[in-house]
């Protein structure tokens, strides 16, 4: 197998560029002829195995990709040069696994019993989605459920709690109250029957002055006026 170096490539490009293309198109053919012809088994191998699987490096593939262009335009204007070097540089590089790739890409053509595979399939995938979602929802809704009874039951204790301590709150006002009155009672109770001699005396006192008092009102009261209403009040109307 031929060897290119990257000098060889360029002393041959550079006389390549330095002939005439009306005066010298020979000694310019003579170039891109030599350098094919050490290029060709290179580049065959490079055509021939994807870059990932090459033992080239990638100075070398560029370099051989860049001379490889190059050729291209001495070729197109000379078709003199040997067909198997005019499909090497003017065909595009196809590797086996693109290749293979491609092929894979025409698929067979699709027959009744698969169209019904697919679409039972499809049938199939809808309803374990529809009964997904379905399931979903059952539990959302009884997550709300729990939650709003949660909420009720929260509701229900505060309230119950609120009205104990208000229950609470009113036996002890309705305790003191009661207490209090006790001894206000008990207080006038002992002022009013107590055994102490000032409270006889004031009440003696006090029915004195009630008895003085209802005396002199019925000595206010003439005979007249008693005859008067005695009779008033004993006569009999028919």
């Amino acid at each position: 197998m031929g060897s290119v170096t990257r000098a060889s490539l360029d002393q041959k490009l550079a006389l390549a560029k330095r002939c005439s293309h009306e005066g010298v198109m020979a000694g310019a053919k003579a170039a891109v002829v030599a350098t094919v012809a050490a290029a060709v088994p290179t580049l065959a191998s490079v055509r021939m195995l994807p870059w990932a699987k090459t033992n080239l490096n990638p100075t070398a593939q560029a370099l051989i990709i860049s001379t490889a262009a190059g050729m291209a335009y001495f070729i197109e204007a000379d078709k003199t040069v040997p067909p198997p070097i005019q499909s090497l540089f003017l065909s595009p590089f196809t590797y086996p696994e693109e290749s293979v790739s491609n092929s894979n890409l025409k698929s067979p053509p699709i027959t009744n019993k698969q169209t019904k595979n697919r679409r039972r399939s499809e049938i199939i995938k809808e309803k374990r989605m529809d009964t997904s979602r379905r399931q979903s929802g059952i539990q959302q809704l009884l997550a709300a459920e729990q939650e709003a009874q949660q909420i009720v039951n929260a509701a229900r204790n505060a309230k119950m709690a609120r009205l104990r301590q208000a229950k609470e709150e009113a036996e002890r006002e309705i305790t003191a109250y009661r207490a209090q009155m006790e001894a206000e009672f008990q207080k006038k109770v002992a002022e009013s029957s107590g055994d102490s001699g000032a409270n006889v005396k004031r009440l003696e006192q006090e029915t004195e002055e009630k008895i003085a008092n209802l005396k002199q009102q019925a000595a206010a009261i003439s005979p007249d006026v008693v005859s008067m209403l005695l009779r008033h009040v004993t006569s009999v109307k028919n």
